[in-house]
């Protein structure tokens, strides 16, 4: 069972939450890429997880919380 939270935050305070939402599923979308190439074309964080899979399901845990947000403002 989810348990839902409903938040009161003026606008810019939720801007700031999806700044730092985009900036944690960055992190794991190049931490896959870093993984699965071994390749980093720019100076960024990589994150520490088992493998490339398990940072795409991080990812996509990110996105699902930004669509969500997204889709409430």
């Amino acid at each position: 069972m989810v348990h839902e939270v409903t938040l009161k935050l003026p606008s810019y305070a939720v801007m700031q939450v999806l700044d730092g939402l985009y900036h944690r599923l960055n992190v794991w979308r190049y931490t896959a890429e870093f993984i699965e190439t071994g390749l980093v074309c720019e100076p960024y964080e990589i994150a520490d997880c088992s493998d490339s899979s398990e940072a795409i399901e991080i990812a996509n845990c990110y996105e699902e919380i930004i669509r969500s947000i997204e889709e409430q403002i």
